[in-house]
């Protein structure tokens, strides 16, 4: 796996690396997600305001002009302040496992449209508050029919799963 430095240096001249694989940052980008993309400010340890910046510069560059841009989502804070400060047109969500008591502080202080947490720290009472709040609520990983239709029923607007095959078409 690359270190800090090359992660930097990777996304500085249009490469992203993660899991040890190096992909073309602006082929990724333009793989066909449609004019709803989400994409992850990947993590660079010890380097988050710098790749927070670099992704957002670069997901404004490769959307100029699309009716609808990327949503940016990150799980470091300081990636999503660094993102917002470099190009603030861009959407923002707050990408949590377990979803914090300050969750309204930190979708404020973002100006984030959207949380996005593991379904499992999601409660009824959760759910029904982030969407009064006005947010978009995405859960990730969901493999099962019935956590899917009791996510749905709750008012989550999104899920991501690793079997679209057992979830029912909506």
């Amino acid at each position: 796996m690359a270190g800090e430095g090359a992660c930097v240096a990777a996304l500085a001249s249009g490469f992203l690396t993660g899991g040890g694989v190096v992909k073309a940052y602006p082929k990724a980008l333009k793989l066909p997600y449609s004019s709803e993309a989400v994409k992850n400010l990947p993590p660079c340890p010890g380097r988050f305001e710098e790749t927070g910046r670099l992704v957002a510069q670069e997901a404004a560059r490769l959307w100029a002009g699309a009716a609808v841009p990327p949503l940016l989502s990150s799980f470091e804070i300081d990636a999503l302040r660094a993102a917002k400060a470099a190009e603030p047109a861009l959407p923002r969500a707050f990408l949590c496992e377990e979803i914090p008591a300050n969750w309204r502080d930190i979708l404020a202080e973002l100006d984030g449209v959207a949380l996005h947490c593991d379904h499992k720290a999601l409660t009824e009472t959760l759910a029904r508050d982030i969407k009064a709040a006005g947010y978009q609520l995405l859960c990730y990983t969901v493999n099962d029919p019935a956590d899917a239709g009791r996510l749905l029923a709750w008012g989550v607007d999104s899920l991501c799963t690793d079997r679209l095959d057992l979830l029912p078409a909506r």
